[in-house]
């Protein structure tokens, strides 16, 4: 099992700030010891599974958190 954040550029916002959304993903088998292999820091990648969102208040805060799990 390995774990990757992915960072994707999703555009500017009302405002014109850019933002960035950061995915956690899990992949298993195989192809997480070809992610611990082959995968360096900025490198791109392409994730096909499921995609969810996850919320919790933390200290009066309402946060999210973006998760994505796939096989080979």
């Amino acid at each position: 099992m390995a774990t990757l954040r992915v960072a994707v550029n999703s555009g500017k916002n009302k405002s014109g700030v850019k933002e960035t959304l950061f995915i956690d993903s899990v992949v298993f088998g195989k192809t997480a010891e070809n992610c611990d292999k082959y995968l360096k820091k900025g490198d791109p990648v392409l994730i096909e599974g499921k995609l969810r969102e996850h919320k919790w208040e933390s200290e009066g805060r309402r946060k999210a958190r973006w998760r994505s799990s796939w096989r080979a």
